[in-house]
């Protein structure tokens, strides 16, 4: 990490840069001297104002917040889902082995108890 003096904001860095580019903003990029002034020159907004923006933002906070647990609620179906699959496959994988350990008893070369009653 580059290292900055401790009294100045740290300099953009291309990643910043980039997020500006799609209106976004970055601490580095708040802490930009034009920014800075332009924040400062800024009116202060009215109570009023400030409250429907808030408003604004706790709805779109519900919103995003109601999306996250519908999916969190498919991602808990989908790993129950996931671990019935895995105990089933586990169970088949035992089923196999040992039926194919009892086919190999019973065919076993030189074992003339085979079904066919012939010495494999």
């Amino acid at each position: 990490m580059a290292s900055r003096q401790p009294d100045k904001p740290p300099a953009p860095r291309p990643i910043d840069l980039t997020i500006q580019k799609h209106q976004g903003s970055t601490i580095a990029l708040d802490l930009m001297p034009n920014s800075v002034q332009a924040s400062k020159d800024e009116p202060t907004p009215s109570l009023k104002e400030m409250i429907e923006t808030m408003s604004r933002e706790n709805g779109r906070l519900r919103e995003e917040l109601a999306y996250r647990q519908k999916l969190q609620e498919l991602g808990e179906e989908l790993r129950q889902d996931v671990d019935y699959v895995i105990d089933r496959l586990k169970t088949a994988v035992v089923t196999f082995q040992r039926g194919q350990k009892d086919i190999e008893r019973v065919f076993r070369p030189g074992n003339s108890n085979s079904k066919t009653g012939h010495v494999i």
